[in-house]
């Protein structure tokens, strides 16, 4: 073998002390093959050295030293390789004709980093092989316009490694380097050049571990790992500080480091810091409901290296929630298999799977299509039988919003977001303080997968909630009649515990409740406008139509569309649903603005059995129980009622019928507003009467509906007419003087508007006895003697608990206008007080019995008042009742 020498294109030199280092991966950069195909290469191990050494030399002056020292690459290439090549220059010098005129040459290239990144060290980027326009690098400057400057530092013969007899070296530096340029990333690449009979071919170094990265480095950066290293020189550590490192101007010391934060294993986020090279970082952060992991995180904190290379790996474990401080969702992910005690469901929409696709024997998959859900279980609309008619909510445990904030869920399904999302509630008052939806929903079939049920996946920011103890609840409010379609919810992966934002393939929920043109407060499809969208219908008790008239000349006054016990304009032939029993339920709504809201109902005459109700979507109560108190026939009456002390509750429609039929026991319905911020219309409507409030007063007690609604009159002759009627005036005449009914208000019940030999009953609604016991009520006629008397009776037994009549009637003088004066009481009212105090709490009702036909055998009844809330508010012109 011939002596080993070396050649460079830069100076020769002595004294060397290598400094190693390690790296830190990054990125993946693709590695050029070897551009020969020579069978020497074919097992070659030739590698780079990962990293980079500073070359240190220390000369007879500061200046001499600084010139000589700069980075410093090198390779491996084995030992039987490297002796294969070198026998076949060996040979040809001796003039063997199998070989041929054959050379073998070793080369070292230097190059900036950022140039690499966009060309990588190939025989076609330097040298030009195989195409020519594939060069980009050169180091000759005549030919230099247009290339990257590359350093080729080329060897005839390798040494063999100090430490290692198996292998050969190859070695290269860049030197002298400018201030400017010690931050600067180069990467050095060796290189194999094999020629016979003027052909050349390259062979290429793999990069170490196969990526470009392993192989960028600084000087400083390379200068700072050496301070760690127990294998250099005092000398050697002090003097690439000093150059490196403190010699770095301010200007060229800003960096960044990475933070990789990881919670039970899986990365959370990854954070780039801006900081200045040589400083420290801070350390690991705490965080609420996390316990950091000492045993697998690199370390707390750390120096910040040149180049970006400081990477923190972080890692917490979630602690278990507690019920006093509870900071995440219980069982977010459904991996206990079922619902239990941690998720709260009503109207089964669902349940837990472990399905993973769905649409199985699709005609475009036989095994469908994946669902994408985490783990082994998740939320699916598909474990009920025909989900997409249900309706209902799934509510999860409560927690404490923490400090970070994000709140991360898979969604499927959901088309339509007025009627399928998922709520922020705060937990105690109701109140929903965040809307979110499946916002990227689609239906339409891709690279043929149909994507509508697949779980999305979100990060919603609740960083504005923090300290606030919230849950969650999923509302399907779609019972099959949405116009978009996927009338279902699939669910997956809820976690409120993160650390900082959490990274990875989630899309920013968009929270509705800040979107201008969605409007919780409105009713969905109150109109009727989108058919039944939005709404459930239990039992045939409607349909959906536009005509104007019904029997008799009619008007429903409708806008529109409106619902319908009527199938069209008739009743025969079918065409009444009256005899049907059911209930007819909207889609939530949040109460909001005034808290004021309208409907229109038309029918409903069994005020009993067929009537609206306002409740809560959650916990069913009802706020509101309204009647069609204003009742004519089958037009729609336009109300308004005012439910301001649930302002911010999330509250539906139910209208309800019981009848089976008879008295106007049907239902129709139109124009439910619940969005009123300026209520001047709305107030013009009727106000309707709130029952629920009114469970100790009975319904139309003082018969200002100017009808006989509330009260039920059964009559014992079909051919004698009505038993009573109303009536607004204000006198009666006899003996040719006008007398005052001593009404109250424009209307009252009156016998003259009825049959005076006509005899049944008129009963009130029923009530409960409370407050201060007491009732009063107007009483005139019903003379005693005629077997004309009123009962308390118990509302569902009608046993008669005690009896009364007008004791004070008196057929006597009129000459009088006021016959009270003359001790006469006939169709001139009197206030009566009763004392039910012994009857508290009880359900009763008051039935009015006439037993006469003639003779003063009437009644003129007002102002039946069933509740007082003290004794003091009785009036104190009130006769007290005697029981008879």
């Amino acid at each position: 073998m011939r002596n080993a020498k070396r050649k460079t294109m830069i100076c020769a030199v002595a004294a060397i002390a290598a400094i190693s280092c390690g790296a830190a991966f990054s990125m993946t950069v693709s590695v050029s093959a070897a551009s020969a195909e020579n069978e020497y290469f074919a097992s070659a191990k030739f590698v780079m050295r990962e990293g980079a050494s500073v070359r240190y030399y220390t000369g007879s002056s500061e200046s001499e030293t600084k010139k000589d020292c700069g980075l410093r690459f090198s390779a491996t290439l084995d030992k039987e390789t490297y002796l294969a090549l070198e026998s076949l220059e060996t040979a040809d010098s001796e003039g063997s004709e199998s070989v041929g005129n054959t050379s073998v040459s070793y080369g070292m290239l230097i190059a900036p980093y950022s140039a690499v990144q966009e060309h990588d060290l190939t025989a076609a980027t330097v040298f030009g092989f195989g195409e020519e326009s594939g060069k980009v690098y050169t180091w000759e400057e005549e030919n230099a316009e247009g290339k990257i400057p590359v350093l080729n530092i080329t060897y005839n013969d390798l040494l063999p490694m100090k430490d290692s007899e198996e292998f050969y070296e190859i070695n290269g530096s860049i030197v002298d380097l400018k201030e400017r340029n010690y931050t600067r990333e180069f990467v050095g690449r060796a290189y194999i050049r094999y020629e016979k009979d003027g052909v050349a071919e390259y062979t290429f170094a793999d990069y170490a571990g196969g990526n470009v990265t392993n192989n960028a480095r600084s000087a400083t950066y390379v200068a700072q790992k050496a301070q760690e290293s127990d294998k250099e020189s005092t000398a050697a550590k002090e003097w690439v500080k000093t150059a490196y490192i403190e010699g770095l101007a301010e200007e060229y010391k800003a960096t960044t480091y990475t933070v990789n934060t990881y919670v039970n294993g899986d990365l959370e986020q990854s954070e780039d810091k801006s900081a200045k090279i040589g400083g420290t970082t801070p350390e690991a952060s705490e965080y609420q409901g996390f316990t950091f992991d000492e045993e697998n995180s690199s370390k707390r904190q750390s120096v910040v290296y040149a180049n970006g290379k400081t990477v923190l790996n972080m890692y917490y474990t979630a602690d278990d929630a507690s019920e006093s401080n509870r900071t995440q969702i219980a069982d977010g992910g459904f991996e206990k298999g079922g619902l239990g005690e941690n998720w709260t469901m009503q109207g089964d929409i669902g349940g837990v799977s472990s399905e993973t696709h769905y649409f199985k024997n699709d005609e475009l998959s036989a095994e469908g299509f994946p669902f994408g859900l985490d783990g082994t279980y998740m939320f699916s609309a598909f474990v009920t039988s025909s989900g997409d008619e249900k309706v209902g909510w799934l509510k999860s445990s409560e927690f404490t919003v923490s400090a970070n904030g994000w709140l991360t869920f898979k969604m499927g399904g959901g088309g339509d977001n007025r009627l399928l999302y998922i709520d922020v509630i705060e937990s105690g008052t109701g109140k929903v303080l965040k809307r979110f939806a499946n916002q990227n929903f689609t239906k339409e079939t891709e690279n043929n997968v149909k994507p509508g049920c697949r779980l999305n996946a979100y990060k919603a920011n609740l960083k504005d909630l923090a300290g606030k103890t919230v849950y969650l609840r999923v509302t399907d409010g779609d019972a099959g009649g949405s116009t978009k379609e996927y009338g279902t919810i699939f669910l997956d992966s809820f976690n409120a515990m993160h650390i900082g934002e959490p990274s990875g393939a989630f899309a920013l929920a968009t929270d509705l409740l800040t979107v201008s043109d969605y409007n919780a407060n409105a009713l969905y499809n109150g109109t009727f406008d989108d058919g039944f969208a939005g709404w459930k219908m239990k039992g045939e008790i409607g349909v959906i139509q536009n005509t104007t008239d019904y029997w008799g000349d009619g008007k429903y006054d409708n806008n529109g569309n409106f619902f319908s016990a009527y199938k069209t304009t008739g009743t025969g032939d079918g065409n009444s649903l009256e005899n049907n029993q059911g209930t007819l339920q909207s889609a939530p709504f949040i109460l909001g603005a005034s808290g004021v809201v309208t409907f229109r109902i038309g029918g409903m005459g069994d005020y009993e059995k067929v009537y609206l109700e306002i409740l809560d979507w959650e916990t069913g109560e009802v706020y509101g129980k309204y009647y069609n108190e204003y009742m004519n026939r089958c037009t729609l009456i336009s109300y308004y009622a005012d439910l301001s002390e649930y302002i911010g509750r999330t509250l539906y429609f139910r209208f309800t019928d019981a009848a089976g039929g008879g008295n106007y026991g049907l239902i129709f319905a139109d124009d439910i507003i619940t969005y009123y911020e300026n209520t001047d219309v709305a107030l013009t409507y009727k106000q309707s009467n709130n029952v629920i409030y009114n469970i100790y007063n009975i319904v139309n007690g003082d018969f200002e509906t100017g009808n006989l609604f509330g009260w039920t009159i059964k009559t014992n002759f079909s051919d004698r007419g009505a038993l009573i009627g109303i009536e607004d005036a204000a006198t009666w005449n006899m003996g040719g003087v006008d007398h005052p009914y001593n009404k109250d208000g424009n209307w009252f019940a009156s016998g003259w508007k009825g049959a005076e030999n006509q005899t049944g009953t008129i009963t009130s609604s029923a009530f409960v006895v409370g407050g201060s016991g007491y009732m009063t009520l107007k009483l005139g006629g019903a003379n005693p003697a005629n077997n004309m008397k009123y009962e308390i009776i118990d509302a569902e037994t009608e046993e008669v608990l005690v009896t009364y009549c007008n004791q004070n009637y008196k057929d006597g003088d009129l000459s009088t206008v006021d016959p009270a004066e003359k001790g006469t009481f006939l169709a001139n009212m009197v206030l009566y007080k009763v004392d039910l105090g012994a009857y508290k709490g009880r359900k009763l009702r008051i039935r009015f019995v006439d037993g006469a036909e003639g003779g003063w055998g009437l009644f003129f009844i007002d102002s039946v008042k069933t509740y007082y809330a003290n004794i003091e508010d009785v009036p104190a012109d009130a006769v007290l009742a005697n029981a008879i």
